[in-house]
């Protein structure tokens, strides 16, 4: 064998080795780039799904508290409507008393009057507070849903 073949065989063999070798490290490169490119994806796609929980989590804790606070003013206005049959009971007891000087007959009605107002107070109090009831949780669940 000549010597210009040997060194053109050993040439073209370093060439290759060096192209092999760039070759290999390209493509590592690559490699590593796509895994980089992955971890990215997953990472902005668990945010994404943390963000979303945490909107929900925040809407789901409005929605509590603004239904704490219908429901506080739900027992005020109940409680104002208890007082203002209280009120009317005591109005129709002293209409009664002032009626029972002149008549018995007006002084007994009244009396059955002053009942039948108290049970009506009663039960549109009872319904008031129920419907207010039903009212506050359909609002809640609304202002909670996921948007």
């Amino acid at each position: 064998m000549s010597l210009t073949l040997i060194a053109a065989l050993v040439s073209a063999g370093i060439a290759g080795l060096a192209g092999w070798t760039a070759a290999w490290t390209w493509q590592g490169r690559v490699i590593d780039q796509i895994k980089l490119e992955a971890k990215d994806e997953r990472i902005a796609q668990q945010w994404a799904a943390r963000q979303s929980i945490e909107r929900a989590t925040g809407a789901l804790i409005q929605a509590q508290n603004a239904a704490a606070r219908r429901g506080t003013d739900l027992r005020r206005d109940a409680d104002g409507a208890a007082s203002a049959g209280g009120g009317l009971r005591i109005a129709a007891t002293d209409a009664v008393r002032a009626a029972a000087q002149d008549a018995a007959a007006c002084a007994a009605s009244a009396a059955v009057l002053s009942d039948i107002l108290g049970a009506a107070t009663a039960e549109a109090e009872r319904l008031a507070r129920e419907a207010d009831q039903w009212e506050s949780t359909a609002v809640m669940f609304f202002e909670a849903w996921p948007r």
